[in-house]
């Protein structure tokens, strides 16, 4: 019998958004929805659940939405470390993406739903480019097995100079677009979403037609932009400001369009997006790895851009950790602006929570409160010196704080993840096909 009401008892704090949390609290949900939400002592007088969880000892907090990802990228962690972007995208993005099977790319998404949902996340917006976008499908398909809240983004290519291979008429790519959003056009739990990879890789008359189908369909257009220096120069080279500027020339700048990066971008640019309405995700981990320069956060959030978090995909970033991307995020923009009042812990949690569900569209998620989804996260202070003292749980968390302190993951108020298990998938056969993966990897790319 499916599970319809779950109470989590004596939590020590609970969060209920960046800047307010209660100590010694409750929280009662039912179907799917924050029902109340108060001292211990009165809730757990007043409810009885299905399910109880004792959460004496953590700290409860909204589940954290990871707003940019590539998750089939796990089949490439670990690898072209001291590359940069063009070469770590020829030698081994592009071959890799290429060979992996429909198959492969469930299994990828899959493993890369309970890893992130280990960490605390319970919402991912993923990005399929290049050779993944011909399994879109599977994305979707993975999310709705784990159970995993968001949005999964087909992003078109036509004009590529990295592959041909990855090309396809803009008739060819539009159509399979169309038939992707009209297949999961009902879908609740995650969202298909339209986009292209990257200005070079998406002509601005497929562009156009994908920004009007989106708009159309009521879903989002989600790209890259302004990501490095260098596709910043060939947008300059052709007349435009930036990236930015050249996307907004051809009118695909909206509030419903949602940037990935926005490194090299300047303060008319930020202004073209705040005008527009469209939002930005702060890639701070994959930024610095692939050096590829650092974002203006600090400004966008000033001028009233809503700027999400995400880690990027698990091979420029290597990590799903959204606790960690919270405090790479603050780093990043203290040491970048030489001011350790540029970037809070709270705007950081801010950014991976209440923005991150602006992102998705929805007003109701983010927070831990009456009438909103519980999609929740519950971190170990008991028995954890890594967690220890805590005097306000925001700062804890970001500041000294792992995604592997996590012990207990709720999306849409069911229970995926508790204390090392996983109670949507089978995490030993995902592994398994994990291992015959990456063996193809190794002798592929001869590492």
């Amino acid at each position: 019998m499916p599970i319809r009401s779950l109470l989590l008892k004596n939590a020590d704090y609970v969060v209920i958004d960046a800047q307010r949390f209660i100590r010694n609290a409750s929280i009662y949900i039912q179907d799917g929805i924050i029902e109340d939400i108060g001292p211990s002592t009165k809730l757990n007088r007043d409810y009885k659940a299905q399910m109880e969880y004792d959460c004496a000892g953590h700290i409860i907090t909204p589940g954290l939405i990871n707003a940019h990802n590539h998750l089939y990228e796990i089949s490439q962690r670990g690898l072209g470390k001291d590359f940069a972007l063009d070469d770590w995208i020829k030698r081994i993005v592009y071959p890799v993406n290429e060979m992996l099977s429909a198959e492969d790319y469930y299994w990828l998404e899959l493993m890369g739903c309970a890893d992130a949902a280990r960490n605390g996340t319970t919402a991912i917006v993923e990005m399929m480019t290049s050779f993944a976008r011909f399994h879109a499908d599977m994305g979707i398909k993975a999310f709705y097995d784990f159970g995993m809240r968001g949005a999964v983004s087909r992003c078109s290519s036509d004009s590529s100079m990295i592959s041909d291979a990855e090309n396809r008429s803009p008739e060819e790519d539009y159509r399979g677009t169309v038939a992707f959003i009209d297949k999961w056009s009902q879908a609740s739990l995650v969202k298909p979403w339209v986009g292209a990879s990257m200005n070079i890789t998406c002509s601005p008359t497929l562009q156009t037609s994908l920004k009007k189908l989106a708009n159309e369909k009521g879903v989002k257009f989600h790209i890259h932009l302004a990501e490095t220096a260098n596709i910043t120069n060939i947008a300059r080279s052709k007349s435009y400001l930036g990236d930015v500027a050249l996307s907004y020339s051809h009118g695909l700048l909206d509030e419903n369009t949602v940037i990935a990066h926005g490194v090299w971008v300047n303060d008319i640019e930020i202004e073209m997006i705040k005008l527009t309405g469209a939002q930005v995700v702060h890639n701070p981990t994959s930024n610095q790895i692939l050096a590829d320069g650092i974002a203006p956060v600090s400004r966008m959030l000033a001028k009233g851009v809503t700027v999400g978090l995400g880690t990027d995909g698990p091979s420029s970033n290597d990590s799903l950790d959204m606790v960690s991307e919270m405090k790479s995020c603050v780093k990043l923009s203290r040491i970048s602006n030489l001011d350790t009042k540029s970037m809070s812990s709270k705007q950081a949690f801010e950014m991976a929570t209440v923005n991150g569900a602006k992102i998705l569209g929805l007003r109701n998620l983010g927070k831990l409160q009456k009438g909103y989804i519980a999609d929740i996260a519950c971190f170990r202070i008991r028995r954890n010196p890594s967690l220890y003292p805590v005097y306000d749980p925001v700062d804890a968390l970001v500041y000294y704080g792992s995604g592997r302190d996590n012990v207990l993951t709720i999306i849409d108020g069911k229970v995926v993840y508790h204390e090392g298990e996983w109670l949507t998938v089978d995490i030993d056969t995902g592994m398994k096909k994990l291992a015959e993966i990456h063996d193809r990897v190794r002798d592929l790319l001869k590492v």
